[in-house]
């Protein structure tokens, strides 16, 4: 997957300042209890449709405290904003927390969520864009989650023209 990020940022020629991509940490949460991740996400800003709306699209590995258990998430966000450094969406996304085999008798559990989006970018270089993003579940069995990644987005730099030899024309 990174290839494929990596090539699609390289190729993209006069649309390169439309797609970025990186990887994020992340903290899920439900009143007490959290598990840590880690993920990536690729935006592309849809700024020759409407300036300022970029989709993203998420994917995220939790690691549960639980033996033999695995919690993964992947989805999509629209995002309003996008010029900005804050900005904010709603996403949908699904869910997947599977046991192991010896917890094979309560089974595995699909989810799909609804969440509304918050985060502020910190533009400190043109290719390097650190983030910090708040989403809150809405409408779905577990209500209350709430997740908050921090991560990095790289974008290609824009090609711009050498500079002359002195005494060139």
């Amino acid at each position: 997957m990174t290839f494929a990020v990596a090539a699609a940022m390289a190729i993209a020629g006069p649309a390169a300042g439309q797609v970025s991509g990186g990887g994020h940490g992340a903290y899920q949460s439900e009143i007490f209890e959290g598990t840590f991740g880690a993920g990536a996400r690729l935006e592309f800003d849809l700024g020759f449709l409407r300036r300022g709306i970029s989709l993203a699209g998420t994917w995220e590995r939790y690691f549960p405290g639980c033996d033999d258990c695995s919690l993964w998430e992947a989805g999509g966000q629209v995002i309003v904003g996008g010029d900005n450094p804050i900005y904010l969406g709603v996403g949908a996304g699904f869910q997947r927390f599977e046991r192991g085999e010896s917890l094979e008798e309560l089974g595995d559990t699909d989810d799909w969520i609804f969440s509304m989006v918050f985060g502020v970018r910190f533009p400190v270089m043109p290719v390097i864009t650190p983030f910090v993003e708040y989403r809150q579940e809405v409408g779905s069995e577990s209500a209350n989650q709430q997740t908050l990644s921090a991560g990095i987005l790289l974008r290609p730099a824009r090609a711009r023209r050498s500079p002359a030899r002195p005494g060139a024309r």
